[in-house]
C-alpha cells in the first residue's frame, strides 16, 4: 500500500486532494498539519546485494524489516516508504524550534540505519536529504527532484549522507582522455599485470570525479572503451568472451554510482585477465600469441621480424613460416595492419598532427607513412580525419 501510494503521489496527477491527504494520513503522513524532511535512501553495489539475497523481493523485505526495527527502537517520528528494489524514502517530522533539532535527529537516525543495515545485511546504503515538504504539491515536486538527482548520486561516496544540491556537469570533453585510457588498459591486459588494475581504474575514477562529467557520458565512454578492448583482444587471439555486447551494455547502464562503477570495472578486468591467462595456457600457438603481444606492447616503435624472433629464441626463417601458417598473413603484413589500426585510433581520438602520429608509430618518413596508410585504408590520414569529424 505504501509503495503504490508513493508511486502515484510522485508520478501521477492527483484528482482528489482530500482523498490523497486521507490516504497519506492512514499511512503515517499528516501533511495537513505537519512538515517533513524527505530523504532518499538507495542501495549501492546493487547487483552484488541482489545476488546475495537471491531475489529482489527478499532484498526489499529484509531492508524494510531492518529499517523498521531501527525506527521503532529509536522512537523518532519518521515513516519509511519503499519505492522499488533500489530506492526508498524516509520522511522525518520537522519542528522549527532550535530545541527540536529535527535535522540533527534525522541525521543521527540515518547513521544508525546505515550501521545496522551494514552489520545485519552487509549492504551499503547512501542517503540524499531533500527540501522540506508540507503539502501534496511540495511532496510530489521535492520527492521527484530527489529521484532525478542522478548526477549527484553518481558521485556520492559509498555509505554517505548528503543534502541535495544543484547538479553541476563539466562542459569539458571526456573524449580527450579516451586514447590515453584505452592504451593504458590495453597494455595492462596484454601484459597480464593484475597489480595495475586497481591503480589504473582508480586513476580514471579520480579524473571523472574531479571533472564531474555527466554520469551518462561516463557510462557511454566506459562502454565504448570495453567494446573496443574486446575487439582488440579477440583480434590478438587473446580472448574469446561468452558475454554479449548487450549484456555488457545492460550491466553498465544499471550502475548508479562512481563507487559501484569502480568495483565493477576491477572485477571485469580481473575476469579478462583470467580469460587471457586461460587462452595463453591452453593455446598450441604460444609463440604466435607472444609475438602478437610483443607487437601490441611495442606498437609505437620500429618492429622487425628478426627482433621478435630473437625475443622468442626462434630462428627468423622458422618464425616467419610459423607466423604465416598460424595467422594467415606475413609478420610484416600483420605489423603494418596493427600500426595502421593504431593510426586510425590516433587520428580519431587525438588532435595530434599526421607528422606526430607518424613519429609515434616508428616511421621515419612521413610520405611513406601516408602512402602505407592510403594503401591500407583507401584514403589519406587527413581525409580519414575529416570524414570522422563529419560523421560525428
Amino acid at each position: 500500500m505504501k509503495r503504490e501510494f508513493l508511486r502515484k503521489a510522485i508520478y501521477q496527477q492527483i484528482y482528489s486532494h482530500s482523498d490523497w491527504y486521507n490516504e497519506a494520513f492512514s499511512l503515517g503522513l499528516n501533511l495537513k498539519s505537519s512538515t517533513y524532511i524527505p530523504v532518499l535512501c538507495f542501495v549501492q553495489e546493487y547487483q552484488a546485494a541482489k545476488k546475495s539475497f537471491q531475489s529482489e523481493d527478499t532484498l526489499v523485505f529484509s531492508l524494510q524489516n531492518v529499517i523498521g526495527e531501527v525506527l521503532n527502537n529509536d522512537g523518532i517520528e519518521a515513516v519509511h516508504f519503499t519505492l522499488g528494489s533500489k530506492e526508498s524514502f524516509l520522511f522525518f517530522s520537522y519542528h522549527s524550534t532550535l530545541k527540536a533539532d529535527s535535522y540533527g535527529k534525522a541525521y543521527e537516525c540515518i547513521r544508525k540505519i546505515q550501521s545496522h543495515v551494514s552489520k545485519t545485511l552487509n549492504i551499503s546504503l547512501s542517503f540524499l536529504i531533500g527540501e522540506l515538504i508540507d503539502d501534496q504539491a511540495s511532496f510530489q515536486i521535492k520527492s521527484k527532484s530527489l529521484l532525478e538527482s542522478t548526477q549527484q548520486r553518481f558521485y556520492m561516496e559509498k555509505a554517505s549522507v548528503e543534502k541535495k544540491r544543484h547538479e553541476a556537469v563539466s562542459r569539458e570533453s571526456l573524449f580527450e582522455w579516451y586514447d590515453e585510457a584505452s592504451f593504458e588498459i590495453r597494455q595492462l591486459i596484454i601484459a597480464k599485470d593484475a597489480s595495475k588494475i586497481n591503480p589504473v581504474v582508480s586513476k580514471w575514477m579520480m579524473v571523472f570525479k574531479e571533472k564531474q562529467y555527466s554520469a551518462e557520458f561516463v557510462k557511454d565512454w566506459v562502454l565504448k572503451l570495453l567494446l573496443d578492448l574486446k575487439v582488440k583482444l579477440k583480434a590478438l587471439q587473446f580472448f574469446g568472451t561468452k558475454s554479449s555486447d548487450e549484456v555488457l551494455h545492460e550491466e553498465i547502464l544499471s550502475i548508479d554510482s562512481l563507487a559501484d562503477l569502480r568495483v565493477w570495472l576491477i572485477k571485469y578486468f580481473e575476469m579478462l585477465l583470467s580469460a587471457v591467462n586461460d587462452v595463453s595456457t591452453q593455446s598450441r600457438r604460444k609463440e604466435v600469441i607472444e609475438a602478437c603481444k610483443y607487437v601490441e606492447v611495442h606498437l609505437e616503435k620500429k618492429i622487425t621480424l628478426d627482433e621478435v624472433a630473437n625475443v622468442l629464441y626462434l630462428n627468423p626463417s622458422y618464425f616467419s613460416r610459423l607466423f604465416k601458417k598460424e595467422v594467415g598473413e606475413t609478420f610484416v603484413e600483420y605489423v603494418t595492419k596493427a600500426k595502421m589500426t593504431r593510426a586510425k585510433e590516433l587520428l580519431e581520438q587525438t588532435t595530434d598532427s599526421v607528422g606526430k602520429i607518424c613519429e609515434r608509430l616508428g616511421y621515419d618518413n612521413q610520405s611513406y607513412f601516408i602512402k602505407v596508410f592510403k594503401n591500407y585504408v583507401g584514403i589519406t590520414p587527413i581525409e580519414f580525419r575529416g570524414e570522422r569529424k563529419q560523421a560525428n
